[in-house]
């Protein structure tokens, strides 16, 4: 699989909609996942290849702030991407919550609730 990534501009959507199998956006809100992947939907029928080929994913900071939110506000932030297109959402732990529990929390309360 052949994944690029960028903050979506034109040159990055040209590259994705011709060889890539993903598109996957740096910190965008899902304003500019909408936007971005409306572009890239042009670019596909440009270049004869159907949209639908290319995944569209975003890679999000989450760090201690972000891990300490209620779970239901964090699901809210996740669905508001799956809203705006994005099938697969890479989590920048970077330097990360600290705390463990945290991401257990995460992966029970906020995620489990999302599948």
């Amino acid at each position: 699989r052949i994944v690029v990534g960028g903050y979506g501009r034109p040159r990055l959507v040209q590259l994705a909609a011709t060889y890539a199998d993903e598109l996957n956006l740096d910190s965008p809100t899902p304003a500019t996942c909408r936007e971005v992947f409306a572009r890239l939907d042009d670019a596909c029928g440009a270049a004869g290849r159907d949209p639908a080929t290319v995944g569209r994913s975003a890679m999000l900071m989450w760090g201690a702030t972000d891990a300490a939110l209620p779970a239901a506000e964090q699901r809210d932030r996740m669905v508001a991407y799956r809203d705006a297109g994005v099938q697969r959402i890479v989590l920048n732990v970077w330097p990360g919550p600290g705390d463990p529990a945290m991401i257990d929390r995460f992966g029970y309360e906020v995620i489990a609730e999302l599948t």
